[in-house]
Order: C-alpha cells, then structure tokens, then sequence
C-alpha cells in the first residue's frame, strides 16, 4: 500500500491523479468536490468526515457537482458520516 502524506495547502499542489483523496475540516462539501475533480484520478475515490450537517452540505454541492456518494455511519458521533464519493464532475 504506498500512501503520500501531504502538508501543503491544496491550492498550491499540482493535479495528483490520486486513487484516493481525504481531507478532515477543511472546507464544505461543495468546495471539497471541486479539490476532488483537480486531484482525483478519474475512477478514484475521495473519504470526507462531516458532521451532523452532512446531508445539507451534500444537498448543496449537488446544485453544482454530480458524484457516486455512499455515506457510511461514525462512530466520533451519531449524526455524522464518512461521506465516500467518486465519479465527481461538475454539473
């Protein structure tokens, strides 16, 4: 399994054409689906922590973004998901 780790700002990174994206309260839904289409290759899959909010922030970034979304239960609190999503692009 070969994992980079890096402690950058995303703004400033070229393309990755990663497999697989996360990030952790770095910015909504809608804002982490546009990271997602720059650094994700194209059968790749981003994994986003989000809160109680989650579904209002996915109602949001669908206005803009279409992906493939499974929300999968955390166990950090009852409301909140790991938002995995895939096949993002823009509306």
């Amino acid at each position: 399994l070969g994992i980079t780790v890096i402690s950058d700002r995303i703004e400033r990174i070229a393309p990755l054409k990663a497999t697989t994206l996360t990030a952790r309260a770095l910015a909504p839904l809608m804002k982490l689906c546009e990271f997602s289409a720059i650094h994700l290759e194209k059968d790749g899959t981003a994994l986003f922590p989000k809160g109680a909010s989650w579904e209002k922030e996915v109602s949001e970034a669908r206005q803009a973004w279409q992906f493939d979304l499974t929300a999968h239960h955390s166990i950090t609190q009852a409301q909140a998901r790991i938002l995995e999503i895939g096949r993002v692009r823009h509306v």
